[in-house]
């Protein structure tokens, strides 16, 4: 008994009523179920409609439970789905470059400190400031500016150097060939930026040309979207998309960028952390080439307000190493930091 109790405990109504059905269409037909349950008295037309009804509701509570699992596994579905929509909506994405306005000046300012000891007895320290003012005049395929003017309102290194002799520094002040120059310059299909000689460049101009950096300060953050935690890494040539406004010349080695985080103020602004380590050499006025090493880490911040003007900090700290044919196997190694400043006039 117990065990029977067990099976139809263990077993669905649909299938009791169904079985149930069964027996009562059984005996609608004239059958007995032996000696003992004595069926002779029931009227078989009772039976028979009591056994359609039976079977007809189990048939329809299988149809439903049917119904319902189905819906229920939609409804999971559903859900699941919408919930991989949400994690991939909350996930979000920033544009980094800012979109630079035709005809509207640009300043960047640069400071460049570094210290450095030629010998023993003398130590140096080196700034360079220099103030551009960045035009953009046309832009080409990809929202890439093409034709831009720059002016370099100033250009300045001062060397100032302490020895154990002289209590007194010796300072020396030299101005770049290019201040107060206002060059026009376009970008090949290469993506490298030349400068127009204009009528009158004298050859110490020139070579300064050469050296000078890329007219887009942003050339390179990418133009689409991208979320927190990316990382943007050039490499050997392409380190002057990122830095050819600062060090300009053939360059070899890396420059890593991640989008950290986004700082919200009154405005938001994207954190951001860099890694240098790259090569660069330039050309001096006998032409010659210096080499320069730059090990710099640090970070900045750049406005992601499409609602207010351009503004950008950055600032790296490291070693910078110099090495000049004028004194061959002589390397000038030194703590190094660079500053620079990029916002809308």
């Amino acid at each position: 008994m117990l065990d029977i109790i067990k099976a139809l405990s263990q077993t669905s109504l649909p299938e009791i009523l169904a079985f149930a059905g069964v027996i009562f269409i059984f005996l609608a037909i004239g059958g007995k179920f032996g000696a003992q349950i004595v069926t002779d008295n029931i009227p078989k037309p009772m039976a028979a409609g009591i056994g359609v009804v039976l079977l007809l509701t189990s048939l329809a509570l299988f149809v439903i439970s049917i119904i319902i699992q189905s819906n229920n596994a939609k409804t999971t579905e559903e859900t699941e789905r919408k919930t991989r929509t949400d994690n991939i909506v909350s996930v979000a994405t920033y544009k980094l470059r800012p979109s630079l306005p035709l005809n509207q000046p640009i300043s960047q300012v640069m400071d460049l400190e570094w210290s450095f000891s030629p010998n023993t007895s003398t130590k140096c320290s080196s700034v360079i400031h220099t103030e551009d003012v960045i035009t953009i005049l046309g832009y080409g395929e990809n929202d890439e500016p093409t034709v831009a003017k720059r002016k370099t309102v100033l250009n300045i290194t001062i060397v100032s150097c302490n020895t154990a002799q002289e209590t007194k520094p010796q300072i020396t002040t030299t101005h770049g060939e290019l201040e107060g120059k206002e060059l026009l310059a376009h970008r090949t299909k290469e993506g490298i930026w030349t400068l127009d000689e204009p009528p009158g460049t004298t050859e110490k101009q020139r070579k300064a040309m050469r050296n000078a950096g890329f007219m887009d300060p942003f050339s390179g953050l990418p133009n689409e979207k991208v979320p927190i935690g990316k990382v943007i890494t050039f490499k050997d040539e392409n380190v002057s998309l990122i830095l050819g406004t600062v060090f300009p010349g053939r360059k070899e080695g890396a420059v890593g960028m991640k989008f950290e985080r986004v700082i919200k103020d009154r405005e938001p602004y994207a954190q951001l952390s860099y890694s240098l380590d790259i090569r660069t050499t330039i050309l001096d006025d006998n032409d010659n080439e210096q080499l320069i090493t730059m090990t710099l880490n640090g970070g900045g911040q750049l406005s992601l307000s499409e609602n207010t003007k351009i503004n950008s900090t950055t600032t790296l700290t490291g070693i910078i190493a110099f090495s000049t044919p004028a004194m061959p196997g002589v390397t000038f190694t030194g703590p190094a930091t660079l500053k620079m400043v990029i916002q809308e006039l």
